[in-house]
């Protein structure tokens, strides 16, 4: 795997994650 795939990867795992996270925490701050 070459390092432009990992940062790939990982720039695609995070833009997945951080909406779910703002969620959670728009939740959390509802809640």
């Amino acid at each position: 795997m070459s390092g432009m795939e990992t940062i790939g990867g990982v720039t695609e795992a995070r833009s997945r994650l951080v909406p779910a996270a703002k969620g959670s925490q728009n939740l959390y701050n509802l809640g």
